[in-house]
């Protein structure tokens, strides 16, 4: 898995989302987790976006600790899901957004 570092708050954060489908597609989608974070929670998804043709971009992140999040932690996603759309190769071609939860706000 690459490794892709995020400069957010003068710090560097690595982090490795998770990227699923071919690099030739012709449609991007960039989905972000609930409060766990985990994208792998939700393969049967993503899966079924890749063989609808999409290439699919999944950040991971923490899991939230409380089910009132920091505004601090909601930052962190946005910029973090922000870098995720400049993996996607071909800049031409619109991003579709689904998330789950806190990931849809």
């Amino acid at each position: 898995m690459k490794k892709w570092i995020l400069n957010s708050y003068s710090r560097k954060i690595q982090f490795s989302p998770l990227v699923i489908g071919s690099t030739d597609s012709k449609r991007n989608l960039l989905f972000a987790a609930g409060v766990e974070g985990n994208p792998e929670n939700y393969l049967v998804l993503i899966q079924s976006f890749v063989e609808m043709g999409f290439r699919v971009v999944a950040p991971y992140f923490d899991r939230m600790g409380s089910a009132t999040p920091k505004v601090e932690e909601l930052v962190f996603r946005s910029v973090r899901l922000c870098a995720s759309m400049n993996l996607f190769e071909d800049s031409s071609i619109p991003i579709v957004g689904v998330g789950h939860s806190i990931g849809a706000s």
